[in-house]
């Protein structure tokens, strides 16, 4: 019997630490991350990630703006209200922004709508333990997900977030979705100490 693949709440899990470390990475180091991590959704995941980067342009410019035009410092030569200090922040937010969105485009590129539903179910299975329905909220986040993901598979219009409707968040008209539940084994194991040894050497 062959080693079963890693559970998709495994994978979530993983995909998780990894993006908290480089989120916490700072200066000319998540710059470079950014660099990197884009490469790799390019090419991995090039028209999910060129789709997202694209419905993302104007966070993106004005997260930029926020904090290259809206921070204390030294004013910049050449461009009137800009200071050092902002844009260098503005850099490094910027490319923080930018490591999320590449990393969801690489991560909807390897889930299904089902495994997308089993991994975000195992992941918040532990609030079971304080009362809170987890199934119904786990669905709802998945249909955004889904949704929101869908005008450029479909060709629909991509305003994504403004065309979700009623019937989107709250999964009706969804009969039953088939979520696996295998026991966690060695794949899960070893994946996520990788995931943590990248995170260690992401954030030293």
């Amino acid at each position: 019997m062959g080693l079963m693949p890693p559970r998709p709440s495994a994978m979530l899990l993983a995909w998780s630490v990894v993006l908290l470390a480089m989120l916490h990475a700072a200066g000319m180091r998540v710059m470079l991350l950014s660099l990197v991590v884009v490469a790799l959704s390019m090419l991995v995941a090039r028209a999910r990630c060129l789709g997202l980067l694209r419905r993302s342009r104007w966070l993106l410019l004005a997260t930029f703006l926020a904090f290259g035009w809206m921070t204390p410092g030294m004013p910049v030569a050449g461009l009137p209200g800009a200071t050092g200090d902002g844009l260098y922040l503005a850099m490094e937010q910027t490319a923080r922004l930018a490591i999320s969105i590449a990393m969801t485009a690489m991560l909807l590129a390897r889930f299904d709508f089902p495994h997308l539903i089993s991994a975000l179910r195992g992941v918040a299975s532990p609030l079971r333990g304080l009362g809170l329905d987890i199934d119904r909220g786990v669905l709802r986040l998945a249909l955004v997900l889904e949704e929101f993901d869908r005008p450029r598979r479909d060709g629909g219009d991509a305003r994504g977030w403004s065309l979700l409707d009623e019937s989107t968040v709250t999964g009706e008209g969804i009969e039953s979705i088939h979520v696996a539940t295998n026991r966690w084994g060695v794949a899960d194991a070893c994946l996520l100490l990788a995931a943590v040894g990248i995170a260690y050497a992401v954030s030293r």
